[in-house]
């Protein structure tokens, strides 16, 4: 990846060490980075900057990470200029079955429970952003669906070559 296409990443994380974590090795592979340790500056930074995709915990200082996920979906993209269709990855302590579910239910295109190392996260990053890129996925749900139908989507295209 060159610095002409670089893609931009919010990192949304309260925790200081995975915080810097994420931003080394982010940054490391080409990736600009945008951070924030609260829902209220990730918000401000996806009406402001657009980020290709943001990475959410659960925990944060101000609000759920579940309500962030679902006022991005919410947003009409125009008065509150957040993009709703901005791809979401959560990255969360929170594991159980019913977490993750809603994690999806909200609108979530993937979910990495912690601890993680960074080839876990970087297998589904490159993935989200090869899909977002090049395969159409209009009229996709999110969550569980999209993954789904792009997965059969990408199985049918690498058929193709």
């Amino acid at each position: 990846m060159t610095n002409d296409d670089a893609s931009t990443i919010l990192v949304v994380e309260d925790d200081d060490a995975t915080r810097s974590f994420l931003a080394d090795n982010l940054s490391a592979d080409g990736y600009d980075l945008l951070v924030a340790d609260c829902a209220t500056d990730a918000l401000g930074l996806l009406e402001r900057k657009f980020p290709d995709l943001a990475l959410v915990d659960l925990n944060l200082p101000d609000a759920s990470g579940f309500e962030l996920l679902r006022r991005v979906r919410a947003s009409d993209g125009i008065a509150s200029r957040v993009d709703p269709d901005t791809p979401l990855m959560v990255l969360s302590g929170r594991s159980s079955e019913l977490d993750r579910v809603r994690g999806f239910d909200r609108g979530a295109d993937d979910y990495l429970c912690k601890p993680f190392s960074y080839p876990e996260l970087w297998g589904p990053l490159v993935l989200l952003f090869w899909f977002l890129s090049g395969l159409d996925l209009t009229g996709f749900q999110t969550g569980e669906y999209r993954r789904r139908r792009v997965a059969e989507q990408l199985e049918r295209a690498c058929l193709r070559v």
